[in-house]
């Protein structure tokens, strides 16, 4: 009599490389990461044109994809560090860099640096950086910094360390500029003024200060503004700035 022959190793064999191909898709469609920089530190990225430009504490890279392993450039290169916290674009296309202790007009070809001191002759550790048409606001780790963009090539204007009731030359970690008004977040509060009038922000009454929203977190990282609203992130969490109705923002 003809025997039937045991179908159960087929199925076991046909389920275990169903599984296989199964776990085989599942990979291929896993998120996976390309190294484009191995630079210490990533402070700000911009995309601009065609090209992706990444500002670290190990120098500036500037590349077009996971492809292109991209051109960097650091101090000696005419940047004048090589330890860059920004960059942005300006409203007529000129990219801009802060750094520690160094604006930088970034042209790959003539890169332009403009040195920033203290009172003692050491440098500033320049933070962050927002375009206003002919000036820029720049953060620094004892204040904030005007600079003309178009005086001799670039210059600093002129600086602040006094913001309403706040703790004097704080670090500004983050600029917010809205129609008037100039917002900093800080690393003992948030502040705003009225910026029509740049010399008028010397004084500590022209600004409006708020403290954190817990005592024991007062560095504020980011402020944006969103639907007419202030929000603002600190050290442990991101909050929204209730304003009275005669508050201009």
């Amino acid at each position: 009599m003809a025997r039937t022959q045991n179908p159960l190793p087929l199925r076991r064999t046909t389920i275990l490389v169903t599984l296989l191909l199964m776990a085989i898709t599942a990979s291929a469609q896993d998120p996976s990461w390309t190294t484009i920089t191995s630079f210490a530190h990533p402070g700000e990225m911009l995309s601009h044109g065609d090209y992706l430009y990444l500002a670290t504490s190990g120098g500036l890279l500037i590349t077009e994809g996971a492809d292109d392993p991209g051109t960097r450039y650091v101090n000696t290169d005419g940047l004048g560090t090589s330890e860059l916290t920004d960059v942005i674009v300006a409203d007529d296309g000129q990219i801009w860099l802060t750094g520690k202790g160094y604006v930088i007009r970034f042209d790959p070809e003539n890169p332009r640096s403009c040195p920033v001191f203290d009172n003692e002759g050491k440098l500033v550790e320049l933070t962050c950086l927002v375009d206003d048409g002919n000036y820029l606001w720049i953060g620094s780790d004892r204040g904030l910094i005007l600079f003309d963009k178009h005086t001799d090539g670039g210059q600093i204007e002129d600086s602040y360390g006094f913001f309403g009731s706040l703790n004097p030359n704080p670090r500004v970690n983050d600029i917010l500029l809205t129609p008037d008004s100039i917002w900093i977040a800080t690393s003992v509060g948030l502040a705003t003024a009225r910026r029509t009038n740049p010399t008028a922000l010397k004084a500590p009454a022209a600004w409006t200060s708020f403290d954190p929203p817990e005592p024991q977190y007062p560095r504020f990282l980011r402020v944006t503004r969103f639907e007419n609203k202030i929000y603002a992130g600190t050290e442990n969490g991101f909050f929204e700035l209730r304003l009275p109705p005669a508050h201009p923002d």
